[in-house]
């Protein structure tokens, strides 16, 4: 907002205090938003906020918001580009989240497995956007996969993320016909086991949606020590009583993978 050579003109060296104030403001307002940033300090009366006020002054603000950077963008891959990744200004600070997040909590036996939206503005460029302002409402914004325990976000990635999961090379033939979603969910499901449990499997059972129910990845989840439960759409290869079966009101039928990959 206004952010010109007079954010410059008196520019101060930053100190890890500084820091520290930009980033209890940045805090403030996602708790207690306003229409535009300068309302905490300037215009009506009722929309500023004091305590910020004695934090910074708004150009102490707009000088380090301006120059404040996570990565080097000359280093930045180009569009069409190996590597390249829109989210490549905040993936630092996206990847030291995630490495924190095992420390704080120890994840039990029922899991939930969603894609979740984090509301952007229209600054941001459209092509990382998801339009969800039908269905969702947060509105539009960036969506990720991510799975929780009980409200707690154990492990996440945008949903576009550049960086492909593969399946190691030993991986039986048959369990290799996944989807782009389907890798998405083995890759999260993996960084469960290694950052939670060292690699060690502890038979967490994930619930999920119709979006990732199908019966490959299923086989392939139990293959590593996961069951998942979740509804289903006909078009996703169930055996067909599964599809056929009418139910009564709170009933449901259920469809079991056995450790052999067998469907029953």
């Amino acid at each position: 907002e206004g952010l010109g050579v007079h954010t410059y003109k008196d520019w101060k060296p930053v100190r890890k205090r500084d820091i520290e104030k930009y980033f209890s403001v940045l805090t403030f307002n996602g708790l207690s938003s306003k229409p535009r940033m300068r309302n905490h300090w300037y215009g009506p009366h009722e929309l500023q906020n004091t305590h910020l006020q004695d934090i910074m002054t708004f150009q102490r603000f707009q000088q380090i918001h301006r120059a404040f950077h996570l990565s080097n963008n000359q280093e930045q891959p180009k569009l069409g580009e190996p590597g390249h990744d829109y989210l490549y200004k905040v993936r630092p600070a996206l990847n030291s989240f995630r490495s924190q997040l095992h420390k704080y909590w120890v994840p039990g036996e029922s899991l939930a497995l969603d894609e979740t939206t984090r509301r952007i503005g229209a600054h941001c460029r459209a092509v990382i956007k998801a339009n969800c302002r039908r269905y969702k409402t947060e509105g539009d914004g960036i969506q990720f996969e991510s799975i929780a325990d009980r409200g707690y976000l154990l492990a996440f990635e945008w949903r576009h993320c550049p960086q492909t999961f593969k399946l190691p090379e030993d991986t039986d033939p048959a369990k290799k016909k996944l989807s782009p979603t389907d890798l998405r969910v083995v890759k999260l499901l993996n960084d469960v086991t290694r950052t939670y449990h060292k690699g060690e499997s502890k038979n967490h059972h994930v619930y999920v949606d119709n979006l990732y129910s199908n019966v490959r990845l299923f086989r392939y989840a139990r293959s590593i020590g996961f069951s998942m439960t979740g509804t289903i759409r006909s078009n996703r290869g169930y055996p067909k009583y599964i599809m056929q079966t009418k139910l009564g009101q709170n009933a449901s039928a259920r469809a079991k993978v056995e450790k052999k990959g067998r469907v029953r």
